[in-house]
Parts: C-alpha cells; structure tokens; sequence
C-alpha cells in the first residue's frame, strides 16, 4: 500500500510539474482525438488527465463536458496498468453496470483506454475511445490507439521542455566575459538577428568588431536593422534576398558573399554565414560576417604573395572555427537559461524540491564545464604559433614524429601504422604543424579501431606530379555517406556522447589549409581512406617568399 501510496504521490506530482491541467485546448491533441475516433470507428474520444478528485479532458470529441469526478471515471482504471483498459459491455461488467456515466448520459457501453505513460513510468491519464453501444476493437484499431496515446504523450514531454529562454544565469556571467573578450580580438562579427511573422527585421546582437568593418555604430543598427539591408550593393542584393529564401526553405546554413556600402559611401566585400531556426514568434538568425575585402583584392590582382595568402587561411579557418563555436554553444546555453529559468521560478513559488535542485546543478555544471572547455580551446588557436617558418626536412621525420604525438595521446592499446615512405624524401613544410595534423589521422584511426581484433593502419607517400601525396587508411569501415560533408566541421562527431569534441580533423584541415593543401575522404572505399595533396615547395626558395 504504501508504494501504491507513493507512486500516486508521484504521479500527481508530475501532473502538476507539467502545467497541462485547465490549460486551453490545443489543434495537435484535438487532432489526436479525432484520428483516435476515426481509426476505431467511435462517436466519442477524449484525452483524460486523473486529477486527485477529478478526470480533466485536454481535449475530447463528442461529448460537451471538460471533467467528471475521478470515482466514476473509466480513465482511472486504465492508470492502473499499462496495457489498454476495456470493457465491451459496461451495463455487463459488475464494475460499471451501476455507474452514472452508464445508467444515465451519456450512456456508455463500450470503452476503451490506452494509458499516458511518461518516460519515467508515471501513468497521468488515458487517450480513450467511448462509444455507446457494446462493440470489439480489432487488433489493428488497439494497436493504432496505443501509438497514439505514444504520441500525446510526447507532445506532453516536449511542451514541457520548450521554453522560453531568459537572461543568462549567474554561473554564466565570468564565463561570458571571456567568451566576448574572445571573440571581439577574432576577424569575424557575431550577430543575432530577429524575423517576427509580418517580416520585420530587428538585431537582438551584433559584437563590437562590425563597426570596424563599415564604420557605423552597432547602436545605430540595433536601433534601425533596414540600416544593415540598405547598405547591401544593389548588383549583390538579389542574390542575397534569394540565398535566404533557399536557406529558410531548406533550414539549413545561409552562405553568401556580397559588397556592403560603408558608412563613408565605399563598398566592401563581407562574407555572411548565418543558421536560421524557427521559435515562437518567428525567425533567429545566428551567424557571423568576415571582411572579406584582402581576400577579394588577392583574387582580382592574383597576387600569391605568402603573408597574405596565409591570411586568407586563416579567415577561412576562423570562419569555419566561429560556425562552430556558435553552434557548440547554442545547446549549452538554451540548457541553462532553460535550468535557471526553472529554479528562478521554483524559488518564487518556493517549490524547493532537493532532488530535483541537485539534479538541475549537475546539468548546469555539465554544461558550464561544455563551455568552458570551448573557451580553452579557443584560447589555445589564439595563442599557438601560427605563422612558424617553412623549412626543408625528411617527410618520413614528419611522419615518425606524428606516430610518436598519436602514441602518446591514445589511452588504448596503440596500433603501429604501417609506413611506406622514402626515407630520401625531402620537403618544405612547418614541420611540427604538419605532424599535428597527420597525427590527428592516426588518433582517429587508433580510436575507431579500439574494439577491432583484427586491426591494422596503413600510411603510404607517392609523389604526383607537383604534389605529395600521404594516404592514411586502417580497417574500419568509411564514415556514412550522409555524414561524410560534416566531418571537418568543428565540433563535430561521430563518437558517443562525451568521447570525443569533435576537433580532431577540423585541426588538421586548418593545418593542411596553411600549407595550401587539400583533404578528401574517398566516399566509396570500403576502408577508411583520407588522402592529403599537398604541394611541393622548391626548396631554394626564400623562406620569405
């Protein structure tokens, strides 16, 4: 009795956690009954919430009521079990032959209840269908209203878990700082834009570095948005309109390069990449601009000259590193603010329950430390050294050296790679870059196979033409055709939760992008197969050039 006791406790506890009780009807459950009465052939349907006195209809067909007492109430019986309650004949069943919903209106006869089970067990009610003569459901119909019921249930959960995010939480704020700090000393401008349902554009963020692109002030645009859109070129303005259109129909990132008017009448070539996703009241778009205007002179004046060649890398890189670093964050973030918003509330209400509280603590502090990890990262690209000097040395050195990094980062047992190399071979490279870039294959490659009894790495050179070629391959099986144009995105994985951050192959691209090389993962090899080009770099040329 008293675990009976107790888990009703729960249950009604859970009923109040989620808010749904004498909310206003909603069209997705009404479609939900409706389908329920049209797959089962009843005149009635309903979606039942057992209240501690009262069944609560969150939506229901056929009849014109919103509750009855809980003790007369067929859903209560269904709450008991988790397969489907029924009862062909009510005025034949010793339970209901007396009952009022039986011997008077609305006359029921037959019933049938698919329970609302949450994720963690708790039965809050029933989707039911009720008609008023004795009748069977066949197998089909019974296996219909159970998915059914699956599905208000999810609609339950998800409810609960949208909500709107508020100003960021007090363990945020140190962190925010450094990440701002971060950010503003990177060439890029981070922005957030807002696009309500009558298609009027508002900025809700645009960092300090935008102003040092076009010269107006952010608070003239935060204050005036049309002030951004009317400074595009007109050449450039439709295809910007119709990047946005393709981007919004296909949700997927924005990627567009145009000329923007500066504030002192000149036109400059900005880079835009912005994700859009949908919310309540419309459109957010997070994204960033690059200063694109160095990279446009080289293109027209086909100057290869080496400082700024390498700078083009490195706006390339940064834009690659920023589009992941707003998206690694935006989960963490919507997490947290989501968290306080709920401890914030239960304070007010002063609903304090510990359990509960601790639990919130530890996802906050899991995702902080999500963050934080981010922003070391982040520090360490800042501080590295970027811009070490070319110099001629034995590929195969690179390639020992690489091992010997790859060796001392796997935590399993590591895997020799076998290495067909020249040993004579010469080339000109910033030789510990390139060996953290090979290294990066190979920690793939170790971790992939960790489990494999029969594994085995593969590195062989050939020299191309111009070009050197280093193919890295082991045993395991290729990455998935669909997420193969991911792979060296940052922050993306593949591994399990927790097992990797995804930085790994996003480094090496930056590296071998320095080194005006290329990365491709053959999509059809049955074996995992990366092949780097990378271009030989005669060797009396000047370390300046």
């Amino acid at each position: 009795m008293a675990t009976n006791e107790i888990s009703e406790t729960d249950r009604l506890e859970a009923l109040r956690r989620l808010r749904i009780l004498d909310t206003v009807p909603e069209k997705s459950y009404s479609e939900i009954v409706s389908l329920a009465a049209y797959i089962c052939g009843t005149p009635i349907s309903a979606i039942s919430l057992i209240d501690d006195n009262r069944q609560w209809f969150k939506a229901i067909l056929g009849l014109n009521i919103q509750e009855t007492p809980r003790d007369i109430a067929f859903c209560s019986h269904t709450i008991q079990s988790d397969d489907i309650f029924l009862v062909p004949d009510a005025q034949k069943d010793q339970r209901f032959s007396k009952n009022e919903l039986v011997t008077g209106d609305p006359d029921i006869r037959f019933y049938a209840g698919a329970p609302l089970i949450l994720s963690d067990g708790l039965r809050l009610g029933a989707l039911c269908v009720i008609d008023k003569r004795p009748r069977s459901l066949t197998s089909e119909q019974l296996n219909a209203l159970a998915i059914l019921s699956r599905l208000v249930v999810e609609q339950i959960e998800n409810s609960q878990r949208v909500q709107q995010l508020e100003e960021q939480g007090k363990l945020l704020v140190q962190r925010n700082i450094q990440l701002n700090n971060l950010t503003e000393n990177m060439p890029v401008a981070f922005y957030r834009g807002h696009v309500n349902k009558s298609g009027d554009l508002t900025i809700k963020y645009l960092s300090e570095k935008f102003s040092e692109f076009l010269g107006y002030s952010n608070a003239d645009i935060l204050e005036n948005a049309n002030l951004l859109t009317d400074s595009i070129h007109p050449i450039d303005r439709l295809d910007f309109q119709a990047r946005v259109r393709s981007s919004l129909e296909a949700m997927r990132t924005l990627e567009w390069e145009g000329r923007f008017y500066s504030s002192d009448g000149v036109a400059k070539w900005i880079r835009a990449t912005s994700m859009p996703s949908i919310v309540e009241d419309g459109i957010i778009w997070d994204g960033l601009f690059i200063d694109i205007e160095k990279e446009k002179y080289l293109e027209a004046s086909n100057v290869r000259e080496k400082q700024l060649s390498a700078e083009i890398s490195k706006f390339a890189s940064y834009a690659r590193l920023a589009s992941g670093v707003a998206t690694e964050l935006s989960d963490p973030l919507t997490i947290i603010n989501g968290f306080t918003s709920i401890l914030d509330k239960n304070l007010d209400e002063e609903k304090i329950n510990i359990i509960e509280c601790k639990e919130i603590c530890l996802t906050l502090h899991s995702n902080v430390n999500r963050i934080s990890n981010v922003v070391r990262f982040m520090q360490n690209i800042s501080y590295s050294e970027t811009d070490a000097e070319f110099e001629t040395v034995f590929l195969k050195d690179v390639l020992d050296l690489s091992i010997a990094l790859a060796q001392k980062k796997t935590k399993t047992h590591f895997i020799s790679p076998a290495v067909k190399c020249n040993p004579a071979q010469r080339f000109r490279c910033r030789k510990n870059n390139l060996a953290d870039a090979f290294s990066q294959f190979l920690i793939n490659s170790q971790e992939a196979l960790a489990v494999h009894s029969e594994a085995w790495i593969h590195v062989d050179v050939d020299v191309a033409g111009k070009s050197i070629r280093v193919t890295f391959q082991d045993s395991g099986p290729t990455v998935k055709k669909e997420l193969q144009p991911f792979i060296f995105d940052p922050f993306y994985t593949t591994k399990q939760a927790g097992q990797g951050k995804g930085l790994g192959l996003a480094i090496a691209k930056m590296i071998i992008d320095s080194h005006d090389g290329s990365i491709v993962m053959e999509k059809d090899h049955p074996f995992s197969t990366f092949v780097i080009s990378l271009p030989i770099i005669s060797e009396n040329r000047d370390d300046d050039a």
